[in-house]
This record gives structure tokens, C-alpha cells and sequence, in this order.
């Protein structure tokens, strides 16, 4: 498990994000960052996930079983005061879902990083960054002392997760 500890949410893309778009050919007025579930959504983003780590990993369908478990769980107890998904769309695409993050609430003033996830032609343009930024942001707004994740990255680790073996 990793930490990431704490020393306001716009969906507003900054500069930086839609040049990068732009550089890689493609129109920052077709991505859409919601944080609302709608039908289809949590099918779809399991999906993703059971496809990327059958081709990455080797994970089978218990793998994507429990990515399914685990959206349920977010679905069936969700509390918008304390919980946030963030699904990207690209209309250009009909609307298909593209990235994905959700924080969960572990209670105590933590919370739980899962199920982010990037299409693979979307890597580099900015948009994880953005996920990232905004699920920082939540985690400032609600006064959520502390953060978990189960995979440490170069990109969780530029917003200050670290390597923590003690529980919270």
C-alpha cells in the first residue's frame, strides 16, 4: 500500500493540457471530465480494466471481478460529501470513456485512490495529470488527511504519494 499525505476542483483545462492536446492532434473541446455515474459507466470502466490487465499483467477474470466488486461497492455506498469519480469522455468518439479515477472513503479522514485508468492513445497528453490534480483537490476540500493507493507511479509519486508499510 502507498500513502500519499496532505500537507478548489475546477474542470477547467489549464493552458498547459490543451496544448498538449492540441499537439497531439487532438481538440480539447472534445474531452469531457464529468464526476457523475451514468448507465454503462461502471460496466465499461470494468472493461477497461479486465482488458489492460489480461494484456498487461496476465490478470484473468477473478481480476475483473473484482474491479466489478469494487465499483459496486463505490456505487452502493456512495457519499458525495466524502466520495468522487472522475470519468473522461472524448465526444469526438461518441462519448467514449477514456480515463478514469475514483476515491473512496476509508473513514478516519482517509480515503482510497482505485480504478485509474488512461487509454493507452491518451498517455502523455496531460489528462492523468488532470484526474490527479482534481482528485488532490477533493482530497484538500474535504479535509481528507491522508490518501492510500495500491500501485505506485511516476505520476502518483509527483503528487506526494510515497512508499508506506504502516497502516493509517
Amino acid at each position: 500500500m502507498y500513502i500519499c499525505k496532505l500537507n478548489k476542483y475546477f474542470l477547467n483545462f489549464n493552458k498547459e493540457l490543451i496544448a498538449l492536446l492540441l499537439r497531439m492532434g487532438m481538440n480539447p473541446e472534445d474531452i469531457n471530465i464529468r464526476n457523475t455515474l451514468q448507465s454503462g459507466d461502471i460496466g465499461y470502466i470494468t472493461y477497461m480494466h479486465g482488458v489492460f490487465h489480461m494484456r498487461e499483467c496476465g490478470y484473468g477474470l477473478s481480476f475483473e471481478s473484482y474491479v466489478a466488486e469494487g465499483l459496486h461497492e463505490f456505487y452502493s455506498r456512495y457519499n458525495p460529501d466524502k466520495e468522487c469519480m472522475w470519468v473522461c469522455e472524448d465526444s469526438s468518439l461518441n462519448n467514449k470513456i477514456i480515463c478514469s479515477l475514483l476515491l473512496m472513503d476509508r473513514g478516519n479522514g482517509s480515503a482510497q485512490l482505485r480504478y485509474y485508468i488512461l487509454e493507452s492513445g491518451y498517455r502523455g497528453s496531460g489528462l492523468g495529470k488532470k484526474l490527479m490534480d482534481l482528485f488532490m483537490q477533493f482530497l484538500k476540500e474535504k479535509i481528507i488527511s491522508a490518501a492510500i493507493c495500491g500501485l505506485l507511479t511516476s505520476l502518483k509519486l509527483r503528487h506526494g504519494f510515497i512508499k508506506n508499510i504502516a497502516s493509517l
